[in-house]
């Protein structure tokens, strides 16, 4: 695999004879690390461009919230048989719930305190519009183990308008899924081991063991919430925001939520308009890679990046990079002579602590895969990653798209 880090550790009189500005990030010893890439542009404007878009996202926040407050319906999930602690699913009482809030036009879906186990293979927990599902802080949807490649504990499809997810804990079951020494054995009660116990490492990176266990599943759905919850150890992501085309995520507020100890990413963005990450944590993905805290990566040229804002965020103890912006699927195909649709990111007040990278960003997979749109950077804060605060892979002025930098 070709594979190309630009580490642009410039000295200061070299800088003189360059045209290309220059990325700052204050180490923890007080000197300073100094990255250029040749199509880095200083400007002064955005961090007023950061407040802008929370306030954006509170118009937003404040609308759902109206939403919600004007239906009057609560449905407790425990006086409709969902109890907590039991070894079955209860996902298709919670849906239930959740479609007779939404058959009256909205309401809400209260969980009470304890943890409710959930088929996530046959019956994850599934948003419907109008609807908000609200957990007690100490209320936990936990992933029944299972030996699928991809599952979903709560999933928002395409159809679903105007939801929310708040409060709690969202658990996977990596510790706890069955893995199959072979694919012909998964469906088979013999060389089957469980959990992701070191001892059995030799069989995780195999390919059908899969790495789409996903705790939030949004799949195309627009105007939706997810605020004050905790992800914790799925097989795959934390959160995946995605659409699959002509299906597109739209206007997605991610607030406050923490990700934790997830296998392979603790928040991907596949496709996405109109998305705020605000205020949150996503630390300590391991296990199969990217291994990234917050992963910006299409799957076809047809998929968006469009306004995508990560502000107020940290990220901590990733294997991978604390945020990555990967782009190997957009472009320009000379033999398609089709267009990629431009991406629009912003970093603004940003914390990176140990992980491998701070910021890694990778370009189209071709030479020459022209990708336009602009990528906005300020205040961001990297210290003790484990390679590198920031690294590039085929990133070039003509082919790649716009970092703005304010210092």
């Amino acid at each position: 695999m070709y594979y190309t880090r630009i580490r642009l550790l410039k000295l200061a009189l070299l800088v003189l004879f360059l045209t290309m500005p220059i990325l700052y990030y204050t180490r923890e010893d007080g000197h300073s690390d100094n990255y250029s890439v040749n199509n880095l542009v200083m400007k002064t404007d955005i961090q007023e461009l950061a407040n802008q878009r929370l306030k954006d996202m509170n118009i937003q926040l404040n609308r759902q919230k109206h939403n919600r407050d004007s239906t009057g319906l609560i449905i407790n999930i425990n006086a409709r048989g969902a109890l907590s602690g039991t070894t079955y699913g209860v996902g298709h009482i919670i849906n239930q719930a959740i479609i007779e809030a939404n058959i009256k036009g909205g309401g809400i879906v209260y969980i009470p305190p304890g943890i409710y186990m959930i088929d996530a293979v046959h019956n994850p927990v599934r948003l419907k519009s109008n609807v908000s599902v609200i957990l007690a802080e100490n209320a936990v949807l936990k992933a029944l183990p299972n030996d699928r490649t991809a599952y979903n504990v709560i999933y928002f499809s395409s159809e679903v308008n105007n939801s929310s997810l708040i409060g709690g804990t969202i658990e996977g079951e990596r510790y706890q899924h069955v893995i199959a020494e072979s694919s012909e054995d998964i469906n088979q009660s013999s060389n089957l081991y469980v959990g992701d116990d070191p001892k059995f490492i030799k069989y995780r990176n195999r390919p059908h063991l899969g790495e789409w266990g996903y705790g939030i599943n949004i799949d195309g759905a627009s105007a939706i919430v997810l605020q004050n919850v905790k992800i914790i150890n799925c097989w795959g992501d934390g959160i995946c925001v995605r659409g699959t085309p002509p299906s597109v995520a739209d206007t997605i507020v991610v607030k406050a939520v923490s990700s934790y100890n997830n296998r392979r990413q603790g928040m991907s963005i596949i496709s996405a308009r109109n998305v705020w990450v605000v205020d949150g944590e996503y630390s300590n993905t391991n296990g199969t890679a990217p291994q990234a805290g917050i992963d910006l990566e299409p799957n076809s040229i047809t998929q968006y990046l469009k306004n995508i804002n990560i502000i107020n965020v940290s990220t901590q103890k990733n294997k991978g990079a604390g945020i990555q912006v990967t782009l190997h699927n957009l472009g320009i195909h000379a033999h398609e002579n089709v267009s990629a649709n431009p991406v629009s990111i912003l970093i603004a007040n940003y914390s990176s602590r140990t992980d491998k990278f701070g910021l890694y960003f990778a370009n189209g997979k071709e030479p020459n895969t022209p990708i336009y749109g602009n990528i906005d950077i300020c205040n961001v804060n990297i210290s003790r990653p484990k390679i590198d605060r920031i690294a590039f892979s085929r990133w070039s002025a003509e082919f790649s798209p716009q970092i703005n930098i304010q210092p």
